[in-house]
């Protein structure tokens, strides 16, 4: 007959935090999407700079875009993307900004406003499901 020990609902009980917090990052990044998609400000904003990092994991290309917002007041967002996206200094960008905050803004498409969202809600996912399964099963154990 297998014993449970405090060794493994120590492990199964880091699982299960780890599976809320990603729950939580993904909620969190939820509201703020939704906060710019419903209250935001769309605009044009214009490529200003594009910065390549190669390091030994690969290369990463930031745009920096420049945006004004509805009183003509400059703010940046550095941006990346993938090396794939071909854009060149002066590339318009669909910015999508909120208007009681300037300076949270984000390219307006559905990876760059969802993706963090999405990639916190399918770790969290098994996670959950993992260390709830043990713990619900548990006491037959006992």
């Amino acid at each position: 007959m297998t014993t449970v020990t405090d060794d493994h609902v120590v492990k199964y009980g880091l699982v299960l935090i780890l599976g809320v917090f990603f729950l939580l990052l993904a909620l969190w990044y939820f509201v703020i999407a939704k906060v710019l998609r419903f209250r935001g400000v769309v605009t044009t904003g214009r490529v200003k700079d594009v910065e390549i990092d190669n390091d030994g994991d690969g290369t990463a290309v930031v745009w920096i875009i420049e945006y004004f917002d509805q009183d003509k007041k400059e703010y940046e967002k550095a941006h990346q993307v993938h090396s794939s996206e071909p854009r060149g200094i002066g590339t318009k960008v669909k910015i999508v900004y909120d208007p009681k905050q300037p300076k949270i803004a984000e390219v307006n498409n559905f990876s760059a406003l969802y993706g963090v969202m999405y990639g916190a809600f399918v770790l969290s996912i098994p996670l959950l499901i993992i260390s709830l399964g043990y713990f619900i099963f548990y006491k037959a154990y006992l």
